[in-house]
């Protein structure tokens, strides 16, 4: 097997190799950017599978495009893993967009992950209405796996 060499840094978006539609997103940002674009521009239909999904400023950006999607009339499937939100407690800013009520269950796991890593989490999660909005839109399917 020949290596590909990269049409451009690693820094930015590549043309599509090989005159394929493979693109190398070279940073998250530029990764997150191509997502938000896709999400705008979808007419028909949207899935996300999404491991971490937090109640951030991007997390907020992609929710809000989510339900500008589904009020245009896509369909918005999001595939979100429930075990990440021990992830989200104890990680970034401490908040899940989705899982707000913590259970026993992800509570003690992210209890057990804090005293480890010496990284405490936060079971105070702040109401979000943006979500509330997604879970309770028509178009929209929140699937927590």
């Amino acid at each position: 097997m020949q290596a590909v060499g990269l049409p451009a840094p690693l820094h930015s978006v590549s043309t599509p190799i090989d005159g394929g539609s493979l693109r190398v997103l070279g940073s998250g940002e530029a990764a997150f950017q191509a997502i938000l674009e896709r999400v705008r521009g979808a007419k028909k239909s949207v899935e996300i599978r999404a491991f971490l999904w937090r109640d951030d400023e991007a997390g907020n950006l992609l929710g809000e495009a989510v339900l500008q999607a589904a009020d245009r009339g896509a369909q918005v499937i999001i595939h979100k893993d429930r075990i990440a939100a021990v992830y989200e407690y104890t990680g970034g800013n401490k908040q899940s967009f989705f899982h707000k009520r913590v259970d026993p269950i992800r509570g003690f796991q992210a209890w057990f992950l804090g005293a480890v890593y010496r990284a405490p989490g936060s079971f105070k999660q702040k109401p979000n209405e943006l979500a509330q909005r997604i879970l309770q839109h028509p178009n929209i399917t929140v699937e927590h796996m």
